[in-house]
């Protein structure tokens, strides 16, 4: 038994389900995007060791990762430590025995305060860190198939946000983080080596009394295409969840 999206290839089904308005290509489709997207969703991708996954058909790297929005004290994500707390009970109550190729899909109560627990700064801070990680890597990953082109898989557990005008704003005019447009995150992307993103958010949900947004589920972004003058600003200090 192990915890939920461990295994690399349920990120990629998680992103193969998702069609219709539930998928977005950022800024425009592309010949690169739709290749990534198919992919995604056929049956020629191969999962390796490095990179994670291949296309030869389709001739596409894929590296996955995930990023979250935690705060972490001295490097301790305590989310992260209550699901593995969550699987050890699991196993000494045999069940891992009896199923043992089940995944955990553990629900876990940090007991942090919701600005500590869904915190936009340390979302920006984990998402740089883990795409710059697997960035120092690119050029090892293109040696595989140095004509290949490359693609990350983002599996992003953060929840949405909303940007606030600070102490002295009406509380009703609210922005909505359009994480995939944001240009501190887009920075992070750009300088990545990455050809292509799948960024895959399936928590970001907004309702509010001026009606519910829907925010891509799975978005595709050619990295090539990004346009700098539609990228988005935010103040992080501004920055909301929604699970607050």
């Amino acid at each position: 038994m192990r915890l939920q999206y461990k295994d690399e290839r349920e990120i990629v089904d998680l992103a193969a389900s998702q069609v219709g308005r539930e998928v977005r290509f950022y800024p425009k489709k592309t010949d690169l995007s739709r290749r990534l997207l198919d992919s995604l969703r056929g049956h020629t991708l191969a999962q390796r060791e490095r990179p994670d996954f291949e296309d030869l058909q389709r001739r596409l790297l894929v590296e996955a990762m995930i990023v979250d929005d935690h705060a972490r004290s001295n490097r301790v994500d305590a989310t992260r430590a209550r699901e593995a707390a969550m699987l050890r009970e699991v196993e000494q109550a045999g069940l891992a025995e009896l199923f043992p190729n089940a995944t955990l899909a553990a629900i876990a109560d940090s007991g942090l305060p919701t600005d500590q627990d869904h915190n936009f700064v340390a979302y920006l801070r984990h998402f740089t860190r883990v795409v710059d990680k697997h960035a120092r890597s690119v050029n090892a990953y293109r040696e595989v198939h140095p004509h290949f082109d490359l693609a990350f898989l983002i599996l992003d557990e953060s929840t949405a946000y909303l940007e606030t005008l600070g102490a002295f704003g009406p509380e009703h005019r609210l922005r909505v983080h359009a994480f995939f447009a944001d240009d501190a995150f887009l920075s992070v992307l750009e300088r990545s080596g990455a050809d292509c993103v799948a960024w895959l958010a399936p928590n970001k949900y907004v309702t509010s009394d001026q009606g519910d947004v829907r925010l891509p589920t799975l978005t595709i972004i050619d990295v090539s295409e990004i346009d700098f003058r539609a990228r988005i600003r935010y103040n992080p200090s501004h920055m909301k969840s929604t699970e607050a």
